[in-house]
């Protein structure tokens, strides 16, 4: 009754959906090329992002592994027992994070400190020396 009168298709209805359609298209074609090619450039970028990130971490845990070796070679020469200085070596080289390439030194500094710790050396000069000698070895290593 009220809705025969006009049959004629809107010039306005007709033009908003030609728009529509080209934007369906439009979007469909965009996602089509970002899976094709956007995932390989996004995918190095992010690579890319991440070994930056990971640069800057190792540089942090270089400096921070540097301070506190030097800060334990400073302090073990004004210790004045045998046990204070093994007391601090253990406590710094347990809780230090040890950049990835000093790793094994560390390891083998350590061992060696244990090695001295286990012969029964008494004469706190002898152990403080030698202590300080593996630490400064690690301070100096590139």
């Amino acid at each position: 009754m009220f809705g025969h009168k006009n049959n004629k298709i809107s010039l306005v209805l007709l033009i908003f959906g030609f728009i529509a359609f080209a934007i369906i298209i439009a979007v469909g074609f965009l996602i089509i090329n970002i899976s094709k090619n956007g995932l390989k450039h996004s995918q190095s970028g992010f690579s890319n992002a991440r070994n930056f990130v990971q640069e800057v971490k190792n540089f942090d845990v270089e400096q921070n592994y540097q301070s506190q070796m030097t800060a334990l070679k400073d302090k073990i020469s004004s210790l004045a027992s045998v046990d204070a200085v093994y007391q601090n070596v253990e406590d710094v080289f347990f809780n230090v994070r040890v950049p990835e390439e000093k790793r094994e030194a560390h390891l083998q500094a350590l061992i060696k400190i244990n090695q001295l710790k286990d012969s029964g050396e008494k004469s706190v000069e002898v152990v403080r020396e030698k202590v300080m000698e593996l630490v400064r070895q690690l301070v100096n290593s590139n």
